[in-house]
């Protein structure tokens, strides 16, 4: 059975947070898609944190790819701000990708970090007070958007 391919996103003024949610085949389209929706929303601040949710997906990004991306973010002062990016994995696959990304952004003002778990993914993004069930109720929230959105 294919994932729901979902790019999406809940932003969470109160806690100065955004969460981003990725599951099933992921391609450039996507994440750029994803930003430039992201960026139009009333409540959207580039200095809030992020916690990117990779777990549920399989992201087909080149190193050409990631370049492309990274010019993307470059090109969009909207995206750009300093803050803290914890980055969600659950495969080797999904960790290489994304360390890759890191490497390739280093220059980018976005202090990363990869995660395993949700509590230190949490805590990097000083969402510790969140807890790993407020923040799985907000997943929850995003499918059931994006599924009445289909």
């Amino acid at each position: 059975m294919d994932i729901q391919k979902v790019a999406s996103y809940q932003i969470i003024p109160d806690k100065r947070l955004i969460i981003e949610f990725l599951s099933g085949n992921i391609i450039l389209e996507d994440l750029i898609n994803l930003k430039l929706r992201l960026v139009e929303e009333k409540d959207y601040n580039p200095i809030y944190n992020h916690i990117l949710d990779f777990r549920e997906a399989n992201v087909s990004l080149s190193g050409n790819n990631i370049d492309s991306y990274i010019s993307f973010i470059e090109n969009h002062e909207k995206i750009l701000a300093t803050r803290r990016s914890a980055i969600l994995t659950l495969t080797p696959a999904q960790v290489a990708i994304t360390t890759l990304y890191i490497e390739k952004g280093r220059h980018l003002p976005v202090n990363w970090n990869i995660f395993s778990t949700i509590e230190a993914a949490l805590d990097w993004a000083q969402q510790n007070q969140l807890k790993e069930e407020g923040y799985e109720e907000i997943l929850s929230q995003i499918r059931l958007n994006n599924s009445l959105a289909s």
